[in-house]
């Protein structure tokens, strides 16, 4: 075809120019693949390599970069997605443009990779052209911080049936501006199981009742609105997604139970520090945050709690969440889709379903939803950075939390725009996880 040779060398050596300023990182853990790409690349930008997820974090931190290239299947079963996720919670990377390079091609495969944040894919075999017109690309339109993850569908994943309680209690929890709790017993006493567990529960010994309580009426009185929500929302969330009924199947859903509330209770303590107005959509907020996980448990269980585990024979050792990478490339949908699912299907608030959507990215939730989403993320790092929840101190005692509070990018976000100073917030949670665990079994045995 015609060309204009005189206009085409000037705007190569332009983009040439430019290009000898970014620097790029490319991860490939495989060998001939990652030389490969380096050839392609070096020659036009600055060009850092990373094999494994590891070492690709470590080099985000330490060195400044202007585009990722990230392959998707890594080491150590872990994922380009994972690594991305980490990257993006880093100070200065929230906007910086990755591109997804992998052998999963299809267009449903692309829209994931998207969905998951990404700005691009292409598709191995990569070609030379193709690779550089990608970040060229991506260098001219850089994604924005400030934009929120796209409105997300199933297509992968069927949800089970959603009880009529969870929609009716749920939508009523997260808007609490004027609790109504006429409309909250008027659907407590429609279910007539819920009704007589919830008598039953506050005639127990726990609340060492004068006069024992008849009605659902008296019941939602005698408690508050807000506590009646937290527990109901409790016990129908881990009674309604159980379906993994083997041994490790029912490990994975006591662990996202017990973190569950253990961030619900961990969001409302610290609202009520920061001055939030709204603890109990907090802790709502916290309770519903994994509920995609348990959808996913419910679902797909024996492949989903495979993942749960360090060899997917489940000989080795519980490891704890996935990698959201994982539950896409297994399921094409991963556990924050799944709950954004879950939370439009119960009618919840926008603001509980910003929860659901950022908990995990914080920094690029709108500012009408401050603070609540960062204070979810945070009581969300707090509940998953514990250990064994059954371990006397499963933070490792006071210097190793407060180290590690000081770690999470996330704090920050929490005390932005706050009187709290980031050191007094630290020492509130501090504070506040010593009376956690016991306020997590006390709930757990109630439901």
């Amino acid at each position: 075809m015609p060309r204009d040779i005189v206009g085409a060398t000037q705007e190569d050596t332009d983009t040439g120019e430019d290009r000898e300023a970014v620097r790029l990182l490319v991860v490939e853990d495989n060998d001939v693949t990652r030389r490969l790409l380096r050839r392609m690349l070096e020659d036009a930008y600055q060009v850092d390599m990373a094999e494994e997820a590891g070492e690709a974090i470590q080099q985000a931190e330490e060195e400044a970069y202007d585009v990722f290239i990230l392959d998707v299947n890594l080491k150590d079963r872990r994922t380009g997605v994972e690594v991305l996720q980490a990257v993006r919670r880093m100070e200065g990377y929230g906007s910086t443009p990755a591109v997804a390079c992998t052998a999963y091609a299809l267009d449903d495969h692309r829209e994931h990779f998207l969905r998951a944040g990404f700005d691009d894919v292409v598709a191995k075999p990569v070609t030379k052209r193709e690779i550089l017109d990608v970040v060229d690309r991506r260098l001219e339109e850089p994604t924005s911080s400030e934009v929120e993850a796209p409105e997300i569908s199933l297509s992968g994943i069927e949800l089970p049936p959603i009880p009529t309680t969870l929609v009716e209690v749920a939508s009523l929890a997260s808007s609490p501006e004027s609790p109504d709790v006429e409309a909250l017993t008027e659907a407590l006493q429609k279910d007539a199981v819920v009704s007589q567990w919830l008598i039953r529960h506050i005639n127990s010994a726990y609340y060492s009742m004068r006069e024992s309580i008849d009605t659902v009426e008296r019941a939602v009185r005698y408690l508050g609105f807000q506590p009646v929500c937290n527990l109901i929302l409790t016990k129908v969330i881990g009674e309604s997604f159980s379906g993994a009924e083997e041994p490790e199947g029912e490990q994975v859903q006591q662990y996202i139970m017990k973190t569950s509330v253990l961030a619900a209770y961990v969001a409302r303590e610290l609202s009520k520090e920061i001055g939030f107005e709204e603890p109990g959509v907090a802790y709502t907020g916290g309770i519903f945050a994994q509920i995609g996980r348990l959808a996913l448990l419910e679902d797909e269980g024996e492949t989903y709690v495979d993942l749960w585990f360090e060899e997917q024979d489940r000989s080795a050792s519980f490891r704890g969440p996935p990698p959201q990478g994982q539950e896409i490339l297994h399921f094409e949908e991963d556990y924050v889709q799944n709950g954004l699912a879950v939370g439009k299907a119960c009618g919840v608030s926008d603001k509980l379903q910003a929860v659901l959507r950022a908990h995990h990215r914080p920094a690029r939730t709108r500012t009408a939803f401050r603070p609540l989403v960062p204070v979810v993320a945070m009581a969300f790092k707090v509940a998953h950075h514990a250990g064994d929840l059954g371990d006397e101190n499963p933070w490792d005692g006071e210097e190793a939390l407060t180290r590690d509070l000081r770690e999470f990018k996330v704090t920050r976000h929490v005390v932005e725009g706050q009187s709290l100073s980031e050191r007094k917030l630290i020492a509130s949670v501090v504070d506040i996880v010593e009376d956690a665990i016991e306020f997590v079994d006390e709930v757990l045995d109630a439901a």
